[in-house]
């Protein structure tokens, strides 16, 4: 698990995979925050040769906890952005990669 720290409105990468060769299924993403500020956190995929797509987006509240749901089809490349909604509190989140069938933090064994 990665603990993150975004400056007020400031948007971040926290998540990257790509491969123009090999198309794949990408990840749940778990998004918890654990500081003072709403974060929005949004996914974005690419084909090989193109510019990025918005596919989701949620927002997660302070001592929220939110699932980023991933593309359902083989696709080139994923990135997902976090970004800070505050003026002026910093944002802190713990970042948990699942499967593309098992979100983290799931209840399944």
């Amino acid at each position: 698990m990665a603990q993150i720290q975004i400056n007020p409105n400031q948007a971040t990468d926290i998540y990257n995979n790509g491969n123009i060769l090999l198309p794949s299924y990408q990840p749940h993403i778990g998004i918890k925050n654990v500081g003072l500020a709403t974060v929005k956190v949004s996914s974005h995929w690419a084909p090989p040769f193109g510019d990025y797509t918005q596919y989701s987006v949620i927002e997660v509240p302070p001592d929220e906890v939110g699932i980023l749901l991933p593309p359902p089809n083989l696709i080139c490349f994923f990135k997902v952005t976090a970004t800070n909604l505050s003026g002026f509190l910093t944002a802190k989140i713990e970042m948990e990669v699942g499967t593309h069938n098992n979100p983290p933090w799931s209840k399944t064994a």
